[in-house]
């Protein structure tokens, strides 16, 4: 989400809420394998879960119409998900930083073929 791709601002709020229900989805069914195979809710990595779901996915649709099967898919799926734990690490740090610096280059807004670049770019850069 760190880049929204939509340009009016009904269209951002839209992208947001959208991010945001997935995010909640994700963090529920991290939730409920926690709750059914007695996994540490910490623990669990998002980015692990979020990885299994991927992988599983397709398999959802061959069941769709069996709900034994679905049943069964899901119980495999929570299962999945609570064996992605994260390593404890108590000696961790992770300090806040920004990551996307911004770039001297001047955008492609042309394809490599016609592109031709400024010249003098650096020159009329804006003083930090």
């Amino acid at each position: 989400m760190d880049v929204l791709r939509c340009k009016t601002p009904a269209m951002i709020e839209k992208e947001i809420l959208m991010h945001v229900c997935a995010y909640n989805a994700i963090r529920l069914l991290i939730l409920h394998s926690a709750i059914a195979h007695g996994g540490e809710l910490g623990r669990i990595s998002f980015k692990g879960a979020l990885d299994v779901l991927r992988e599983w996915l397709p398999r959802a649709a061959f069941y769709a119409d069996k709900p034994r099967k679905l049943a069964q898919w899901r119980d495999e799926l929570l299962e999945a998900i609570v064996s992605v734990t994260n390593v404890h690490r108590p000696e961790r740090r992770e300090p806040r930083a920004k990551k996307r610096r911004p770039k001297k280059h001047q955008l492609l807004t042309l394809p490599r073929h016609e592109f031709q670049e400024i010249p003098h770019r650096e020159k009329y850069r804006k003083a930090a």
